[in-house]
């Protein structure tokens, strides 16, 4: 198999790149770590602030809206970035970063006024306009966070190990950021309030438009960076003495492109089985089988509506938050083998999914129940109880993401050509990513139906 194709890899870990300055190693590590930042910051601010919606009104459809939203627009635009890069050789890294970055500039700008005080107002207050706008700005986010991952996982991989991983610990950064800003401006004021929505995207803005002024100086003023990521396309002109047409070069080149997938997926299938079981099971799981109050009882007493807000609250900033701490253990210089990487996945999926699904879903049987009971001692135990296994299971899901998925990422990009490497990546994260958000949507509804929440 096709072994990766930078000049870099054999560098010390924390050296980068052999072809920078110190300067310039520090001035590109601090680039990828910021544009890993602000690839899917975005994701949770809207999925904050639908929860908020969504639990002001009751309504079970303003949660699940958007992530199936982005999904569904982040697999579209995946699946036609590697059909277009295969058939036209045409590899435009730079273009496609800055596009991903200034259309997520837009959307951050854009959205930031667009917004009433959802976070203060009735249910009555918010109308479709806004969820129309939300639901614009997750297609548009689903695009460009495509564009940013099938852009800089390149980029960075092309440059050193220590970038490409300063990239992914962005990637998980970035939720848990967005995690924390809202996590703090809820419980520091008791309820959310617009400049709180306003400071938390003031940041992403700038982390955005810091990491677009990076990116730019890069290019212009760093000579070895335009050296490293301009990829030559594969000289495709005759076959057998007979010039091709465009459509046999590209149905030629789509053939090979898709067969050096293939051998990535079977030469490296590890890897691969562990991405699709980790992201899977993540999203499965978070947040709605997190979750023990159900949607439809938040607008009706104002105990109900505290609580849920809580329990969000607190498991976003756990699992994101987990999910950067694991990301960090790539930091060690040792790492568990492939194979109990892959039972780690499988434990995940078939272990902590179910017990996660029964135990938080059960326990809101309990809570209907005895619920009107505020006094009650079972109540009162069991919400405490399963406040404390959900966050043991967020932290271990969000820990086991961060670790299981950098370890696979880097392995994949070590071991395979980065270009192919990086198409197996995007596809199956994308694709597993929505096809778990589908299944917990099924989930959430099928319990809500059976026990008649």
């Amino acid at each position: 198999m096709e072994e990766s194709t930078s000049n870099n890899k054999d560098v010390g870990l924390f050296q980068g790149s052999s072809q920078f300055t110190l300067i310039q190693n520090v001035i590109t590590e601090v680039m990828c770590f910021l544009v890993g930042i602000s690839f899917n910051y975005l994701s949770e601010v809207l999925y904050s602030t639908t929860n908020d919606m969504g639990t002001l009104m009751g309504d079970i459809s303003f949660i699940y809206s958007l992530p199936l939203t982005i999904s569904f627009s982040n697999i579209i635009t995946v699946i036609s970035l590697i059909l277009f890069t295969s058939a036209f050789q045409k590899y435009p890294l730079f273009l496609l970063a800055v596009i991903s970055l200034i259309g997520q500039i837009i959307i951050s700008i854009g959205i930031t006024p667009s917004l009433p005080l959802i976070y203060e107002a009735h249910a009555s207050y918010s109308t479709p306009i806004e969820i129309t706008v939300l639901t614009m700005c997750a297609l548009a986010h689903g695009i460009f966070s495509a564009f940013n991952f099938a852009s800089f996982l390149h980029i960075s991989s092309l440059l050193s190990h220590f970038h490409l991983i300063l990239y992914i610990v962005g990637m998980n950064t970035g939720p848990m950021l967005s995690s924390f800003l809202d996590y703090f401006g809820y419980f520091v004021g008791g309820w959310k309030s617009n400049m709180d929505y306003v400071s938390m995207m003031l940041v992403l803005i700038l982390i955005e438009i810091g990491s677009l002024c990076l990116m730019i100086f890069c290019y212009c003023y760093i000579k070895p960076f335009r050296k490293v990521i301009k990829i030559e396309p594969t000289s495709l002109v005759v076959k057998n003495g007979v010039v091709l047409t465009q459509w046999h070069k590209m149905k030629i080149l789509l053939t090979s492109s898709f067969d050096e997938m293939k051998e990535v997926v079977v030469n490296l299938k590890y890897q691969v089985a562990s991405l699709l079981m980790v992201y899977l099971t993540s999203n499965i799981l978070y947040p709605g089988m997190f979750i023990y109050y159900h949607i439809s009882a938040s607008n009706q007493l104002d105990k109900n509506n505290d609580n849920y807000t809580f329990l969000m609250k607190n498991i976003s900033i756990i699992y994101t938050g987990s999910c950067v701490i694991g990301s960090l253990f790539t930091f060690l210089p040792s790492h568990i083998s492939k194979k109990t990487l892959l039972a780690a996945s499988v434990f995940r999926l078939f272990v902590i999914t179910t017990l996660t699904s029964l135990i938080s879903q059960g326990g809101m049987i309990v809570v209907k129940q005895y619920g009107s009971q505020s006094t009650s001692l079972i109540v009162n135990k069991v919400h405490l109880l399963l406040f404390v296994l959900m966050s043991l299971s967020s932290a271990i899901i969000g820990i086991t993401q961060g670790y299981i998925t950098s370890i696979c990422f880097i392995s994949m990009i070590k071991r395979a050509e980065e270009r192919v490497a990086t198409y197996v990546m995007l596809l199956s994260v994308s694709l597993i990513s929505f096809i778990g958000t589908v299944i917990q949507i099924i989930l959430v509804l099928s319990f809500s139906s059976l026990f008649d929440f």
